[in-house]
């Protein structure tokens, strides 16, 4: 991790750096030296950058010391600068939802609205000469979002450790505020789609069993795939969840009985579970693993270990190049604001952002569900 006080600091050109950064606009130089400290707080190499590093390591520490010496102002400015520094990396990571659902982004005042187009039609028939028949009609409903919770993340104010040039603790900062809002949207979506297709009345693809059985899974995959023009979904899920599949990739040498079946793996499948811990295809269907973090504020129900952030049990069969039936809103960027905390006597930052899921049922069955039910879903 780079640090301010193991660097050589020039200060004669720190009036410009100053000038540039204190106003935190879009232009091109501001732009840099946010990039530039962005990738001194991650510890990355910035020696491309040159003299730059020195001129705002040596502003940036003395900015922290007015802060600390009780210049709003200055304060200001550190918390808009790491405001961005979330942010950007943020919205990056939230094109994953892509994976899940359709995104769809709208200003703070605007309501979430998508088309649901239903299913209906007329099949074809023969045609008799001169005869008339009916056609088949396009029929959709415009539908509002009003599902929305607020995902809110935050961290303490710490100034002292920046003016002494430490960017350790900045760095853990920003780390955890992005994977926590994260993980936390991540399981709003895990939720609707669990509860949504499990509690359906009517058509769904969904099963429940001890273990991901390959019985269970070629079955959803038999009704899953004919739901997709080529004819192929993505299986997707925790590590726990589609490392079940590494055992399904064999063959069986001998089926009389049970005595005598063996099953071996090719060596393209064994060095592929070997290199990377998971197969990359089943039957043709790209297996992808959902990133699952830990959540260090919550231990786990037996009270060995810490809870994970999303369940693990849940192995998704999304469509692909198909009407999705989960949509995602987010309503607004992401807003902060920075204040004292009345309890503990210490500057927080808070980073809010307004967020909705809605699963439109008739397309509840285009989407398959396997639930291991060794794994607990009820992380809250």
């Amino acid at each position: 991790m780079l640090n301010f006080k193991d660097m050589k600091v020039d200060s004669t050109n720190s009036t410009q750096v100053e000038t540039e950064l204190n106003s935190i606009n879009s232009n091109e130089t501001t732009k840099q030296n946010i990039e530039i400290f962005t990738s001194m707080v991650k510890g990355q190499d910035v020696s491309a950058y040159g003299k730059k590093v020195d001129d705002i390591a040596n502003y940036m520490t003395a900015l922290a010391k007015r802060a600390v010496a009780g210049d709003t102002k200055a304060g200001n400015e550190i918390n808009a600068i790491r405001t961005i520094m979330i942010q950007a990396p943020l919205v990056d990571k939230l094109n994953l939802f892509n994976l899940m659902g359709e995104v769809i982004q709208v200003g703070k005042n605007e309501e979430v609205r998508f088309e649901t187009y239903e299913l209906q039609g007329v099949k074809s028939k023969e045609q008799a000469n001169s005869g008339s028949f009916p056609f088949a009609t396009s029929k959709f409903r415009t539908e509002t979002m009003t599902d929305f919770t607020t995902i809110t993340g935050g961290t303490l104010v710490d100034y002292r450790q920046m003016a002494t040039g430490n960017l350790n603790a900045e760095a853990v900062m920003v780390d955890q505020v992005q994977t926590d809002m994260m993980n936390q949207m991540f399981y709003h979506i895990y939720k609707a789609l669990y509860t949504g297709i499990k509690n359906a009345t009517s058509l769904k693809n969904f099963s429940e069993t001890t273990g991901i059985s390959k019985a269970a899974l070629d079955a959803a995959l038999l009704k899953a795939r004919r739901f997709n023009p080529n004819g192929q979904v993505t299986i997707a899920g925790d590590y726990s969840v589609v490392s079940q599949l590494n055992a399904m990739a064999g063959f069986s040498t001998d089926a009389t009985t049970s005595a005598m079946t063996s099953v071996r793996y090719s060596q393209r499948v064994m060095d592929e579970i070997m290199n990377t811990g998971l197969l990359s295809r089943y039957y043709k269907n790209p297996v992808v693993e959902i990133g699952n973090s830990y959540d260090f504020t919550k231990i786990n129900a037996a009270g060995d270990f810490y809870e994970t952030y999303l369940p693990e049990g849940l192995l998704f069969l999304l469509p692909s190049g198909v009407i999705s039936p989960l949509k995602i809103g987010l309503r607004g960027g992401i807003e902060t604001m920075t204040g004292e905390d009345i309890n503990t006597r210490v500057k927080v930052q808070r980073f809010d952002i307004e967020f909705g899921t809605h699963l439109v049922k008739e397309h509840i069955p285009a989407m398959g569900l396997i639930s291991d039910d060794t794994y607990d879903v009820g992380q809250a």
